[in-house]
């Protein structure tokens, strides 16, 4: 399974990311462990609305996370496309 997310608004990065995860792990959002105990979600919000060529690394779990500054969500080197994202092309 491909897991990359091309975020439009920034706010939905950390729902792109649980989203991600759990379409990788095949796994109920609502029963994954928050997002919030494991990374300080406002912080990258805000790393993602800057722009600025940032790249997050982190591990949820047994699971590798990067985040890239333009909102590209990969899990376990799997990018995911977000729905709404796809949507839209």
């Amino acid at each position: 399974m491909e897991a990359t997310t091309a975020v439009r608004e920034t706010d939905a990065v950390c729902a792109d990311i649980v989203q991600a995860i759990a379409d990788h792990t095949e796994t109920d959002p609502l029963e994954m462990t928050p997002l919030a105990t494991v990374i300080d979600t406002d912080a990258l919000d805000a790393l993602v609305r800057t722009g600025s060529g940032v790249r997050v690394t982190f591990q949820y779990g047994d699971h590798a996370v990067d985040v890239g500054a333009n909102g590209v969500v990969t899990v376990d080197g799997e990018e995911y496309v977000s729905p709404s994202v796809d949507a839209g092309r």
